[in-house]
């Protein structure tokens, strides 16, 4: 509530008009934070090389999308891609946790 006033007062500037885009980027904010906290979990069973699969499918995610929808929806498409593609990440880390786990309690069991 308070995030956009503020920052107009400290970049003296109106930037009431980037507020969808700013709470866009704060959703990303949340699934950054749940995708460091997997990659966390995933260190602690030992499959963290798995990882960088991860951040491939981000990769390529962001070659994909991120210059189609900023040539398209300017400001708006660069906030959307980019928090699109952190989903992607947190997704493809969940997908390599539930993996790793499965081989991890497969191979404590036998």
């Amino acid at each position: 509530m308070l995030g956009v006033p503020v920052l107009s007062l400290v970049f003296n500037q109106d930037i009431s008009l980037y507020k969808s885009d700013l709470l866009i980027l704060l959703l990303r904010g949340g699934f950054l934070a749940l995708s460091k906290f997997i990659v966390s979990m995933t260190i602690v069973i030992r499959y963290q090389k798995a990882t960088c699969i991860g951040y491939i499918v981000g990769g390529i995610a962001a070659l994909a999308l991120s210059r189609p929808m900023v040539r398209k929806y300017g400001l708006h498409g660069a906030s959307y891609s980019y928090t699109l593609i952190t989903i992607l990440i947190t997704i493809a880390f969940v997908v390599i946790f539930v993996v790793g786990y499965k081989k991890n309690v497969n191979k404590n069991v036998n």
